[in-house]
């Protein structure tokens, strides 16, 4: 059974929309606020940013409108990013009276990627609308269908877990190209290097905010799903890939390894009277590839094809069948991700209630205790 015991309980509503009627639905604004204006025909020439305008929330999960910040030139109210020939820009800078009412028609409709350096592609990372910002990581639209995401807390693992998924059929972001940078920031000073990810924009409604005015049917259809993603993540072959990227700050070359030190933490935590009596031992079946992290903030409703679309791979990797489940139970804390976790994980058919319980049990040993 679900341990229902680690998320409160929801409460109840009567009502609800149906799936074809939740992709009409706002619950941010009437009329949502806009991005900055980026203008270009031709990617590999001067690009203009405007001053103005506030961050979209659209098409991604629990956004956070973040602070705005001038990115504007003080003499001439723009900024190039960079050009082949900076003294003859393609477009007029919309002036600092001139509202804009729709700024998206400011992005390009697409950028030549293999047209752009790395460090080009930093430098629109650095200056483009951001419209999603959490710890060192944030999202940024670069045109209408392509955006990156980067920061001090990427890696190299989450780039290339979300395209072999992608490669696999997942309903996921396609990943186009991945890359690092040498970065410092004053935050974070013990890291000097980030990753940056440029994926396809989904445009639809967050499953956060559709999940509590949705009705049953609609829910039901929704958690259908989703166990059927897992289902099919989980039957995506895997053998030979080790453990990982990383297990608690440690790299573990295979799943006996990764088995003998899970059971020492049921050591140490028996040790400090940290764990239940008779806690059994690990002992794992096999490994799958897990997203661990299948939240509806982490969940797009797509637009157009009402499909499902699986964001955020930070946490993602190969990893024992069971820490899916596991997961899907600690992140699904409040109480609508508590009805939504509960239901998903009754859906699923290989459930793994002994591994969640275990996982549970050495909590000590992996977040008070883990260097022991």
């Amino acid at each position: 059974m679900f341990d229902k015991d680690l998320m409160p309980k929801p409460t109840n509503i009567t009502g609800g929309l149906n799936c074809s009627q939740v992709l009409d639905y706002d619950p941010t604004s009437a009329s949502p606020q806009q991005h900055p204006a980026l203008k270009s025909s031709e990617p590999s020439k001067a690009l203009e940013l405007s001053a103005e305008g506030l961050a979209s929330n659209s098409g991604l999960a629990e956004v956070v409108t973040p602070p705005i910040c001038s990115l504007s030139d003080p003499h001439n109210g723009s900024f190039t990013l960079f050009s082949d020939d900076t003294s003859q820009p393609l477009h007029e800078q919309p002036s600092s009276s001139q509202p804009l009412e729709n700024a998206l028609t400011y992005l390009p409709d697409e950028l030549k990627l293999d047209d752009l350096s790395d460090e080009q592609l930093e430098t629109l990372f650095d200056a483009c609308p951001v419209f999603y910002e959490i710890g060192g990581n944030k999202l940024v639209r670069i045109s209408k269908n392509l955006i990156i995401k980067g920061g001090h807390f990427m890696s190299k693992g989450q780039a290339e877990t979300q395209k072999f998924a992608s490669s696999a059929g997942l309903p996921v972001p396609a990943v186009h190209r991945y890359f690092a940078r040498p970065r410092f920031d004053l935050d974070w000073p013990d890291r000097t290097e980030s990753w940056f990810i440029v994926m396809d924009y989904i445009e639809g409604q967050n499953l956060h905010q559709l999940w509590p005015i949705m009705d049953e049917s609609a829910r039901k259809e929704i958690v259908n799903q989703v166990a059927g993603i897992v289902t099919h993540l989980q039957s995506i072959p895997v053998d030979g890939l080790p453990p990982g990227p990383r297990i608690w700050c440690r790299t573990l070359s295979n799943i006996e390894d990764m088995e003998d030190w899970y059971n020492h933490k049921i050591d140490v935590c028996l040790r400090f009277n940290q764990a239940p009596p008779g806690l059994p031992r690990f002992d794992f079946e096999r490994l799958v590839l897990t997203h661990q992290d299948l939240t509806p903030r982490n969940i797009i409703l797509e637009k157009d094809s009402n499909r499902l679309v699986l964001v955020d791979w930070g946490h993602s990797g190969v990893y024992p069948i069971g820490f899916e489940q596991a997961a899907l139970c600690r992140q699904c804390a409040d109480e609508w991700d508590h009805m939504f976790g509960e239901a998903v994980w009754e859906a699923l058919p290989n459930r793994r209630s002994k591994e969640i319980r275990q996982l549970n049990g050495i909590a000590f040993g992996l977040t008070a205790a883990p260097l022991m």
